[in-house]
């Protein structure tokens, strides 16, 4: 057991010592985006009909 607890310890220490890749998520300012952005609206005057919100 204290074998494991070491090993799993020992890992998560590598695991933040190493440097990671900068994350990026989702379109990035200037980056153009494919289609719109269109959802069904569930009330209002366009009920049940898909419209860009914007």
């Amino acid at each position: 057991m204290i074998v494991r607890t070491l090993s799993l310890s020992a890992l998560l220490l590598a695991g933040n010592l190493l440097p990671a890749a900068e994350l990026k998520s989702g379109p990035q300012v200037g980056d153009p985006v494919n289609g719109g952005f269109v959802v069904p609206f569930l009330n209002g005057t366009y009920a049940d009909k898909k419209r860009c919100p914007v």
